[in-house]
C-alpha cells in the first residue's frame, strides 16, 4: 500500500492540500459541494491504499461507493467513477469475499487500482476544479 498522498505539512504552500486535509479530518462536514464530492472520494481511495479494494468494499456501505462515483465524476475522473462503480456492484452482493459470484470483479478491481497513481489523479482534479469553481470550496 502507498504512505499518505499529501503530507500535512505541505498544507500552507497550497490550498488544496488544506481543503484535503479537512476533508479528511474526522467527523468533517460541510456544505460546499466540491469538499463534499472529495471527502466521498477521498473516503474509499484511503480505504483502498491501506487495505485493498475488497477491504473498502468490505466496510463501506454501496451508499457511500456510490457517492464516491458520483464525486469522481463531478471532479472529471471517469476511470476513478468507473471503478468505484464496480466497487458498488461487488458490494450488492451479500458475501463479497464468496469470489465464485464477486471475486472475478473485486479480482480485476484491484488489478486496475493503482492507488499512488490514483492519489495524483485526485489531487491534480482537485486543482483544476478548485481554479474552475472556487464557490464549490470553503476558503482555505
Amino acid at each position: 500500500m502507498t504512505q499518505p498522498d499529501l503530507p500535512r505539512d505541505t498544507a500552507k504552500k497550497d490550498p488544496t492540500h488544506a481543503i484535503w486535509n479537512r476533508v479528511t479530518m474526522p467527523g468533517y462536514e460541510t456544505t460546499d459541494r466540491g469538499e463534499r464530492e472529495l471527502a466521498a472520494v477521498l473516503a474509499v481511495h484511503h480505504l483502498v491504499c491501506n487495505g485493498g479494494v475488497g477491504h473498502a468494499v468490505t466496510v463501506l456501505r454501496q451508499a457511500q461507493l456510490s457517492a464516491a462515483a458520483e464525486g469522481a465524476a463531478y471532479f472529471g475522473l471517469t476511470r476513478l467513477a468507473a471503478s468505484f462503480d464496480g466497487m458498488a456492484q461487488a458490494q450488492a452482493f451479500e458475501d463479497v469475499y464468496d469470489f465464485g459470484r464477486s471475486g472475478p470483479l473485486l479480482n480485476r478491481l484491484e488489478e486496475d487500482y493503482d492507488a499512488h497513481t490514483e492519489g495524483g489523479r485526485i489531487h491534480w482534479a482537485l486543482r483544476r476544479k478548485l481554479r474552475a469553481s472556487p464557490e464549490d470550496f470553503s476558503s482555505a
